[in-house]
């Protein structure tokens, strides 16, 4: 079996974590802290119409695309990752899809139903 010439990449969590100002925060006295934590974080919160939401287990898959598609995807990404911007773009046009009326009528035959010239 020949060995692969492809180099894995790792990607580390850091870039996922949110940038702190260490700067702007060092500026700040301790009571200017306090005061921005205050107001950020209510008192008493209605938890009465809370609900749970439960994250959907993505499925794995595979599928392909073109170079140039995938290498536009992980651009365009910027670090939040091309497949979790792939299926962003595929939500949004089955919601868009599926309110959409669909009494078109389908534009010719299909490809598999053609018969050879």
């Amino acid at each position: 079996m020949a060995k692969s010439s492809k180099t894995m990449v790792r990607r580390s969590a850091s870039r996922l974590r949110p940038q702190v100002d260490l700067a702007r925060l060092s500026k700040q006295t301790d009571d200017e802290i306090e005061a921005i934590h205050d107001a950020e974080i209510p008192d008493e919160i209605d938890w009465s119409t809370a609900h749970l939401v439960r994250p959907v287990k993505a499925v794995p898959i595979s599928i392909r695309v073109d170079p140039d598609v995938l290498a536009w995807y992980k651009e365009a990404a910027a670090g939040a990752g091309y497949q979790t911007l792939m299926n962003r773009v595929l939500r949004i046009y089955r919601n868009q899809a599926a309110s959409t009326p669909t009494d078109r009528k389908p534009r010719g035959r299909s490809r598999r139903s053609r018969q050879p010239s």
